[in-house]
């Protein structure tokens, strides 16, 4: 039993002793390898259709939340690679389409029906350390993020009834997109704060249209 409780004295020594070094800026986790947890809120901007003779709005912006984790693996004279994975939940809406026949039977009416996307990010950035800060540093970073779709759908209701409802990866979207990043990110003590702009690069409509899609991101995260 001494021996038990003298182990765990040594061992919640070591973990004040490692503690207190992070918190006098000794060993900070800017100026480490370290694994982030990150929540996110995200503005999703998809871009306009483009045709042959022109383009015009198909859907509005809308918003979404992601959460996952990146990895800060640095490697000398402050330039760092930083992989990760996002599980993403991103919508956004129609711009006033037209749904239904046009006869007496079938009245035509325009909805902005909801399209919700569903899959993963794997961000892949290449950028410098700025320790610009006492106890932590400023990151700018870039790199491409494949983007693996697992659902995109949208549907309309009307008076609890379902009108339409469309699986948008079966006939209309392709499921993978690559998008770049620019972000910036600050971390200091063990706290990060990041802000991420991305921006599609392959065309995701499978029909002749041409679209691309956008993001805004800010993230919220804790270093480990």
């Amino acid at each position: 039993m001494k021996r038990i409780i003298l182990s765990l004295l040594i061992a919640v020594s070591i973990l004040s002793s490692v503690n207190a070094q992070d918190l006098e800026g000794e060993i900070l986790p800017s100026d480490r390898n370290h694994w982030t947890v990150t929540v996110g809120y995200d503005v999703s901007i998809p871009g306009k259709w483009k045709l042959t003779n022109g383009s015009f709005k198909m859907f509005k912006p809308g918003s979404g939340i992601s959460v996952g984790t990146d990895y800060m693996m640095l490697l000398g004279n402050n330039v760092f690679f930083e992989p990760g994975a996002r599980f993403f939940i991103d919508n956004y809406r129609y711009d006033n389409i037209t749904i239904g026949a046009g006869t007496p039977e079938e009245p035509s009416k325009m909805y902005d029906p909801p399209v919700r996307k569903i899959g993963f990010r794997i961000p892949l950035t290449v950028g410098y350390k700025f320790d610009i800060f006492k106890k932590g540093s400023l990151y700018l970073s870039t790199g491409p993020e494949p983007i693996i779709g697992l659902y995109a759908r949208t549907k309309v209701d009307e008076d609890q009834k379902e009108i339409f409802e469309e699986d948008m990866y079966k006939g209309l979207m392709h499921r993978f997109d690559v998008a770049w990043d620019i972000r910036a990110a600050i971390i200091i003590d063990r706290f990060r704060v990041d802000i991420t702009g991305a921006f599609g690069m392959l065309d995701v409509i499978k029909t002749g249209v041409k679209m691309h899609e956008y993001r805004v991101s800010i993230g919220l995260g804790y270093v480990f």
